[in-house]
């Protein structure tokens, strides 16, 4: 358990937990598990969203890429935003397939922790991704 100085009050950790397999019994999904159990038994929050349990379309749409004049997020992330926001560290727990992520954590990434940002954005020094000043830790 952390100690604070209330004078310098330093926020628990808030874990954002993304799982990405189809198996719900699959070595991932334990890992996830005792991650969170593990987070849970150390004060900090956490939260998990299973991907596949979800049925996330991880599908980007036009108006979602970084180079669309007018980004408005689907209904899908707005509810992803809300639910990691305040999170400061964001963990990905996904297998590898063929060398890859499954296109489903890719898609997530895409339209999620990426919405809204795109190159122009870095370059303009405009607001960054929803990633962005957090911690990422990513188990393969």
């Amino acid at each position: 358990m952390r100690k604070h100085n209330h004078d310098n009050a330093v926020p628990e950790p808030k874990h954002a937990v993304i799982l990405c397999h189809p198996e719900p019994d699959s070595f991932n999904a334990a890992v996830a598990k005792a991650y969170c159990e593990a987070v849970g038994a150390n004060f900090q929050d956490v939260i998990l969203r299973d991907l596949y349990s979800l049925k996330f379309d991880p599908v980007l749409k036009a108006n979602e890429q970084p180079s669309a004049s007018e980004f408005i997020p689907r209904a899908d992330v707005a509810t992803e935003l809300d639910v990691i926001n305040g999170a400061n560290i964001i963990v990905l727990i996904y297998p590898i397939w063929f060398g890859t992520p499954p296109a489903m954590l890719k898609g997530y990434v895409d339209r999620v922790l990426g919405a809204g940002f795109g190159h122009r954005l870095m370059r303009e020094r405009g607001r960054g991704s929803a990633a962005a000043g957090r911690y990422l830790v990513s188990i393969t």
